[in-house]
């Protein structure tokens, strides 16, 4: 377990918050989908 990673799949309104939020804590974009409905992958 010492290769864990977290990954935050939550539901958003607004995918852009969303990347922003999670932008400031350090995250970075490592899936984004739009259809056939919103998503966002982030990782450390």
């Amino acid at each position: 377990m010492a290769n864990e990673v977290t990954v935050p799949l939550l539901p958003c309104a607004s995918i852009g918050d969303i990347v922003t939020f999670y932008g400031v804590l350090g995250f970075r974009t490592t899936y984004k989908q739009r259809k056939p409905y919103p998503l966002h992958g982030t990782a450390t």
